[in-house]
C-alpha cells in the first residue's frame, strides 16, 4: 500500500481538483430581483440611504438637538 506513495503524489492522477461550489452554481436563479439589475438596486439603496440621512438631520434640527451655527 505505501510502497509507491511518492510516485502517486507526484503523478497528480490520484487527486482530482473539483469545484466545491459546482452544485450551488446550478441552482442560482437567473431572474433579477424586483425586475432590476444589480446596478439599479445599488442606486435605489443609495437614494434610500440619502433620504434617511437627510430626514434624520432635519429631525435633529427641528428638535433643536443640533444647531447649524
Amino acid at each position: 500500500m505505501f510502497d509507491d506513495l511518492r510516485n502517486l503524489s507526484d503523478s497528480g492522477d490520484y487527486f482530482e481538483e473539483q469545484d466545491p461550489f459546482e452544485d450551488l452554481k446550478e441552482n442560482i436563479p437567473q431572474t433579477p430581483i424586483f425586475g432590476m439589475t444589480a446596478g439599479q438596486r445599488f442606486v435605489i439603496s443609495l437614494l434610500l440611504l440619502l433620504t434617511v440621512v437627510v430626514m434624520g438631520v432635519m429631525a435633529l434640527l427641528v428638535t433643536t438637538r443640533v444647531w447649524l451655527f
